[in-house]
């Protein structure tokens, strides 16, 4: 995803714009943004949050899960951190 930014070679503001002209840039246009513009932002902040979510119950699936493979091993886990970080 890094790549993929510090890939893209666009003119984000003014001060771009101005720093590949060499010149003054007396204004700017505004972004216009189309209602199928608006529905594919949309559509991809609901796919990626719920691929976050289905990551997070999937971490708690597991740790349920390892917590009753393994009785009390999570709590010993959690005891080590709370010493690391306190």
């Amino acid at each position: 995803m890094f790549g993929v930014e510090f890939a893209d070679q666009s003119l984000r503001d003014v001060e771009d714009a101005a720093a590949f002209l060499n010149i003054p840039v007396l204004g700017s246009i505004l972004t216009i943004v189309t209602p199928e513009d608006r529905a594919r932002r949309r559509r991809k902040t609901f796919i990626i949050t719920g691929v976050i979510l289905m990551l997070i119950a999937a971490f708690v699936v597991f740790c349920v899960v390892w917590n009753y493979l393994h009785p009390g091993s999570l709590a010993n886990l959690m005891t080590t951190v709370k010493s690391y970080i306190f």
